[in-house]
């Protein structure tokens, strides 16, 4: 766990350095501090450990994570960011969606899509808060892979939330 909250920190101050110009200088900094490399393409920053572990972090909006599973139904909307991490052979993925749809309209599309898609559904809550906020989520599972999706509407605005894992091989 420890080396799963250092590679985070490393992953997320080396995505900034990278992007802002700091370049070779801090990524040569970072490994060599760390001993893990970090690979930054434009799009994307990959921190990878001696153990084979990896996180991924998108540099902007509007793109997936590399490796996102392509049978997970996703929301039109405008992605504000996505991760992708592997550590001990299990893949973890995250994706945060922003649209002005209702949660009704996005409630009834994951319902269709999951079961369209083979997903099992396995829980699913709706509550109301008393702002006028409200919540839904899924659980579901397809194969080694568990989703949770998650519908929150708070001060008017509405924001999907994709969380994606695999069992460890």
């Amino acid at each position: 766990m420890r080396f799963l909250r250092m590679i985070l920190v490393v992953a997320l101050i080396a995505a900034v350095l990278v992007s802002t110009g700091c370049g070779a200088i801090v990524k040569k900094a970072v490994e060599s501090a760390t001993g893990v490399s970090v690979d930054n393409n434009g799009d994307s920053t990959t921190v990878k450990g001696a153990d084979g572990s990896e996180l991924t972090v998108n540099n902007g909006e509007g793109k997936l994570a590399e490796g996102f599973p392509t049978n997970i139904p996703v929301y039109a909307g405008t992605i504000v960011d996505s991760s992708g991490m592997t550590v001990n052979n299990a893949s973890t993925w995250t994706a945060s969606i922003d649209t002005a749809d209702s949660v009704d309209d996005i409630k009834a599309f994951y319902k269709k899509e999951l079961e369209a898609q083979g997903w099992k559904i396995t829980s699913q809550v709706d509550q109301n808060d008393t702002s006028g906020g409200r919540l839904v989520l899924y659980g579901a599972e397809n194969g080694d892979i568990t989703l949770t999706v998650t519908i929150n509407l708070a001060d008017g605005k509405t924001t999907i939330g994709l969380l994606a894992g695999t069992k460890p091989k």
